[in-house]
């Protein structure tokens, strides 16, 4: 959102936690909410068929260093020299407006 829309990504990051729960409650009404992990093709293809072309984005998240050291392993971005969480979202071109 932030290079769509020409600001901040810590800005991105707040106003989609601060809007997540009027998008919740709107998408919940339409049982539409979105799948927070598809774990292959073949299930997003089953979950999205009419959906042709997906754009992905991803960014690494800072966090704290887990006490676990099998979870520090699984944390640690040896890119980023310190333990994150991976972010990955797809969205789609297509954009619907509402009249």
């Amino acid at each position: 959102m932030s290079v769509l829309f020409g600001f901040d990504c810590s800005c991105a990051w707040d106003w989609v936690h601060g809007l997540l729960p009027v998008f919740e409650q709107a998408l919940g009404v339409k049982q539409a909410l979105p799948e927070r992990k598809v774990r292959s093709m073949e299930e997003f293809l089953e979950h999205f068929p009419e959906v042709k072309e997906v754009i992905f984005d991803g960014t690494e998240r800072p966090v704290q260093r887990p006490k676990d050291s099998d979870k520090q392993k699984e944390h640690y971005s040896g890119k980023k020299k310190r333990h994150t969480r991976k972010h990955i979202t797809g969205s789609t071109r297509k954009s619907e407006s509402s009249s």
